[in-house]
């Protein structure tokens, strides 16, 4: 009898019997620009033959509503500056950065983004007074917001549903969100020379989002998902384990107790953390990059056989986007040859298949990147 795509997924991260190794990607953020919304992102992934997950929401939240913001932009060489000033009850929190030629926010300092962390130059947070006043920053979803959230979780649950498939929650992002309040050299020479402002910090985020995915907990997910892509390339793994092990032991026994998987998302230098994640209770890894993770993908095989499943296995970038049909062939081969005997392996492109968010998406680039898109499908089909 044929089991649905969400049954596949499920039962790979458990290393249970099914008929043959998935194509599912996590994280697809150029197939999301191209798609009209949640429905026609995962047709359009079902429509490949692929076994899709539907991305849960995010529940809303905002800042306290007696925090005050003043934005100002300073005129300097080689880029003017942009600072931002939070006046909140405890004080003011003060921002800088570089306003460049590919700056994506406008005349704003976003407080949670990628994009703040080379062009800083001066992050929120600089030491243990800054604390107090980031409480009144990382405030709770008002009603409206949860009523908003759960309206939308239920349309994305009756997709999935209808269409056999598993879902995934919005990733929780704790690390990384350290390093956008206060950059990621600072995170890591914090942790030996600064251990009780990093201690403050990361409990403060950490009790945020733990109040988050309290709201997101009634929706309910079949993965949860835990994105820490600042992690492995800042910390060794005992620092890890130290400043942020707790928080994730929490989050995957609360996740375990709500009956769903656990995926940890990592995709640079993630070798040497595959002991500690596995011991943390981690169900599934996403994030095996042969290339520029420098990942061995033997040896990650090996190490969790029997004990985390694997997730990835090709470079979306590299291997997909811009290779030649033989070649996406060859990453297929690869991949699968190493990591699906056993079990326990569901093949992606790492992270992401496109060049979303970049001046290179145009229309022929897209179609560029389909075209490979539908040689990768073709190759796991015929040697699935």
């Amino acid at each position: 009898m044929p089991i649905s795509s969400r049954e596949r997924l499920l039962r790979t991260i458990a290393f249970e019997p099914t008929d043959y190794v998935p194509l599912s990607v996590l994280l697809w953020s150029s197939l999301w620009a191209h798609s009209s919304g949640p429905a026609d992102y995962v047709g359009r992934q079902v429509a490949l033959g692929i076994d899709p997950v539907v991305p849960m929401p995010r529940p809303a939240w905002k800042a306290d509503p007696r925090v005050e913001v003043r934005i100002w932009q300073e005129r300097t060489r080689p880029h003017p500056l942009l600072h931002k000033v939070y006046a909140t009850p405890a004080g003011e929190l003060h921002a800088v950065a570089a306003h460049t030629p590919d700056w994506p926010h406008g005349d704003d300092i976003p407080l949670l983004s990628d994009f703040n962390i080379p062009r800083s130059r001066k992050f929120l947070v600089e030491g243990m007074d800054d604390l107090e006043p980031l409480a009144f920053l990382l405030g709770e979803p008002g009603r409206a917001d949860v009523a908003a959230f759960k309206e939308e979780a239920e349309r994305r649950h009756a997709l999935a549903r209808g269409l056999g498939l598993a879902t995934v929650s919005d990733p929780v992002r704790l690390v990384d969100t350290v390093c956008w309040l206060c950059g990621p050299v600072n995170m890591a020479t914090w942790s030996i020379e600064r251990p009780e402002l990093l201690r403050e910090l990361t409990a403060l985020i950490a009790g945020h989002q733990h109040r988050l995915a309290c709201v997101c907990r009634e929706s309910g997910v079949d993965i949860r998902v835990r994105a820490e892509w600042y992690a492995s390339p800042f910390l060794s793994p005992c620092l890890f384990e130290r400043y942020f092990g707790a928080a994730i032991r929490r989050d995957v026994e609360m996740t375990h107790n709500a009956g769903a998987l656990y995926c940890y998302v990592g995709t640079a230098d993630m070798m040497p953390f595959l002991p500690p994640l596995a011991e943390m209770g981690v169900d599934v890894v996403y994030g095996l990059d042969p290339l520029e993770g420098r990942w061995d993908l033997a040896e990650a095989k090996a190490v969790c056989a029997g004990r985390m499943a694997l997730w990835g296995g090709i470079n979306g970038y590299l291997q997909v986007a811009h290779a030649s049909a033989a070649e996406v062939k060859a990453a297929v081969a690869e991949a699968l040859e190493a990591l699906s005997p056993g079990g326990g392996f569901i093949l992606s492109p790492v992270d992401d298949v496109g060049l979303s968010g970049t001046d290179q998406d145009t229309p022929e680039t897209w179609a560029r990147v389909w075209t490979n898109v539908a040689h990768m499908v073709r190759a796991w089909k015929a040697l699935r």
